[in-house]
Parts: structure tokens; sequence; C-alpha cells
């Protein structure tokens, strides 16, 4: 197994993902803001939104910042992305433990997004550890 490979295509992957992600979460915290119901008031939407662009905006500066140094430097590309990604994951940790109310689609999108990036922390590191190098003859 090639972890540098393997990272290349969850950072692919996660750029695909990345549009529908940003899209429904806007499009989630316009529905949270203009609700009216009571089982849909959210008394932090302020802080809620802060935390998503957070999230949305770290995601797009790891997606960039990738790409453009992928070939140059291959070893800093992945420490930026790897470090980019665990921020990601603190803001979705916020939203599955403090925030209020969560809607199940949130979730269900969230979910999918923690476990893709969970999957690009592990194959970040597995780039460094030379047990999973492959060996050159």
């Amino acid at each position: 197994m090639d972890p540098l490979l393997f990272f290349d295509c969850l950072m692919y992957l996660n750029n695909y993902y990345y549009y529908m992600f940003t899209m429904s979460n806007i499009a989630i915290w316009i529905a949270k803001n203009l609700s009216d119901n009571d089982d849909y008031n959210t008394p932090n939407i302020v802080r809620d939104a802060y935390i998503a662009a957070s999230l949305t905006i770290s995601e797009l500066l790891k997606i960039i910042l990738f790409r453009k140094f992928r070939h140059r430097y291959t070893g800093w590309s992945v420490v930026l992305a790897v470090f980019l990604t665990i921020v990601s994951m603190l803001a979705l940790l916020y939203v599955f433990l403090i925030q209020w109310p969560v809607l199940r689609l949130e979730f269900c999108l969230d979910i999918m997004l923690f476990v893709l990036l969970a999957f690009e922390v592990v194959c970040g590191v597995n780039v460094f550890l030379p047990c999973c190098n492959q060996e050159e003859y």
C-alpha cells in the first residue's frame, strides 16, 4: 500500500465532496435562521455560523494549499493538510457535542465528512511511518 497515493485519493474525494457539503451547510444554516418553529429554535445561531464558516474555510485552504504544494513540497503539504484536517475535525466535534439542535441531514453529512477526515489523518500519519513506505529497488 502506498500511503501517499491513498492520501491523494482521499484528498481528491474530499475535493468533490467539498462543494456538496458547503452548499448544504449554507442551506441548513439559512433554514435554521428562518425557522419559526420552537423545536428548531437555535439560541447560538451566530456561534454555530462561525464554526461552520471556520470548517468551510479550513477545508478550502486545505484543498487549495495541498494541490498547490503537492509536487514541490510533498512532506510539508501532507503536514499542512493533516493540521487543517484536525482543525476541521474539531469543528465537527463542536457540531456533534455542543451545538443544539442538530438536524438529521446535518448530522448525516457531518458524520460522512468526519469519517473521510479521520481516514485522511490516518493516511497522512502513515505517509511518515517508515513501515508503511514502499521500498524502491
